[in-house]
């Protein structure tokens, strides 16, 4: 299989562990191509979550392959404290092509 068409959706949530609103920002990442941020925001010393869909079309691929997914996270303006509200994942369907 040369080609894969890549659905994947990132999922990210965090406790805003500052005294101001800030934002919380995620995108799924395929092969180290990010699809793009979607935020949304975190008010003072609360939660927030969003999910983020990325689907693309990998060509010039060997038999063997991997392929790496991933979710990328970050915050507005302030680093936020360590939680375990603190979490993201990332969940991916792959149809391979000749």
């Amino acid at each position: 299989m040369t080609q894969a068409i890549v659905m994947a959706t990132a999922t990210g949530m965090g406790e805003n562990s500052t005294a101001a609103s800030d934002y919380l920002y995620v995108s799924a990442v395929v092969e180290g191509i990010n699809g793009g941020e979607l935020f949304t925001a975190a008010p003072a010393g609360l939660g927030a979550s969003i999910a983020a869909p990325f689907n693309t079309t990998l060509t010039g691929l060997t038999d063997g392959q991997e392929i790496t997914v991933g979710v990328a996270t970050r915050t507005g303006t302030a680093d936020w404290a360590a939680s375990t509200a603190n979490q993201a994942a990332i969940s991916a369907t792959v149809m391979y092509l000749r």
